[in-house]
């Protein structure tokens, strides 16, 4: 029975913590009760899905690094800390401008939960719990520039902040926390 009942969640949601079919998917999405990660959904506007954008690469990069870094610099010093945080670069509307951040424990996910009640700049925070490992939810063929599915692939794209900088916050929070 057991065997019966699995065969009827979504794989993808499950996999990646999204489902491009949302409610209205076949299969059955079961929310996390907890979880070390949290998914904020649609938050970040990437001027690059934008077709209309008329930012030159540095300031579209600009724009990523900073809104990276304000992500970044309140959850980890209001929450706990950070093991990984993603910013999606994808164009499908269920990981459209999503963010996925990973505690070191359960209990930063939880208070990082307080999210919810929250606005970014005029749009409402939508956060819940989701998988604890990215890894299975990367796109490796984005990794290495050769997705064929474009910002429409099922699996995430993670948007390029400017390497220095994540290591810059990383180094920075491990002298905050002592680790």
């Amino acid at each position: 029975m057991k065997e019966k009942q699995n065969k009827n969640f979504c794989t993808f949601y499950s996999k990646i913590g999204a489902c491009r079919h949302g409610v209205n998917c076949s299969k059955t999405h079961k929310k996390r009760e907890y979880s070390k990660s949290i998914l904020i959904s649609n938050l970040y506007f990437y001027p690059l899905n934008d077709e209309n954008c008329t930012l030159s690469p540095s300031k579209i990069q600009l724009h990523l690094d900073l809104f990276y870094e304000d992500i970044f610099t309140e959850c980890s010093l209001k929450y706990g800390e950070i093991k990984d945080l993603i910013i999606c670069a994808n164009v499908s509307d269920h990981l459209l401008g999503s963010i996925f951040i990973s505690f070191y424990n359960y209990e930063s996910a939880q208070k990082a939960m307080a999210l919810n009640d929250r606005y970014y700049f005029g749009k409402r925070i939508i956060c819940e719990y989701t998988i604890n490992d990215f890894a299975s939810a990367i796109c490796p063929d984005y990794e290495i520039q050769e997705c064929t599915r474009g910002g429409f692939c099922n699996f995430i794209h993670k948007a390029s902040v400017t390497k220095e900088l994540v290591d810059e916050f990383f180094q920075s929070q491990s002298v905050y926390f002592n680790t």
